[in-house]
């Protein structure tokens, strides 16, 4: 095993135990104060953004923002959808070697549902997505940020197993899993 190699599972071990430490640090579930969200309606029901972190499958996706890979802020309404989120955490490299594979396969995928995709960059730095996007070249319809990882893993439950995210119309999250391009296609006919 070379020195590069040696390097990056050491890298990643590191990784892994931070995150293993956050989450023994974190607080219990607790609800976010927010302001009057938008209801939306299925089968008559009232539907309302969940406030218990992480969101469950099924829970509507509360509103939140981040930035573009162009500096721009994209803003996510709550009560919207279907959206797919690909979470790419940065500095994994099997996570990199995704984005040209299965990756490229769930946008063609969603794409073909008429599904936008945003690819959300975990642990990432704003001011660095343009770099990213340049050297990897990630297909989605938007490249986001998350530089504290408080959307993407707080918020939506995003981890190493859960890197695929799917909103259904009305913005529930209606997927939370592994990089499966079979259960994609089978949440993608439900919608």
């Amino acid at each position: 095993m070379n020195n590069k190699r040696v390097l990056e599972i050491l890298f990643i071990c590191f990784v892994v135990s931070l995150i293993a430490q956050w989450m023994q640090d974190k607080p219990p579930v607790q609800e976010e104060p927010q302001g009057k969200p938008e209801v939306v309606t299925r089968g008559g029901l009232p539907a309302q953004p969940s406030t218990k972190l992480p969101i469950a499958v099924g829970g509507v996706v509360p509103d939140f923002q981040l930035n573009n890979a162009r500096g721009e802020t994209v803003v996510h309404k709550a009560g919207t959808g279907p959206l797919l989120i690909t979470l790419t955490a940065t500095g994994c490299a099997d996570c990199i070697q995704r984005i040209g594979k299965e990756d490229a396969t769930a946008y063609e995928m969603a794409a073909k549902s008429g599904v936008p995709v945003w690819n959300m960059l975990v642990y990432h730095p704003d001011n660095q997505a343009a770099s990213f996007v340049e050297r990897h070249n990630p297909v989605a319809d938007e490249v986001v940020a998350d530089p504290t990882s408080q959307t993407s893993v707080r918020m939506l439950g995003g981890s190493d197993a859960t890197c695929w995210l799917l909103l259904d119309k009305e913005g529930r999250l209606a997927y939370r899993g592994p990089v499966s391009l079979d259960n994609l296609e089978r949440e993608l006919r439900a919608l």
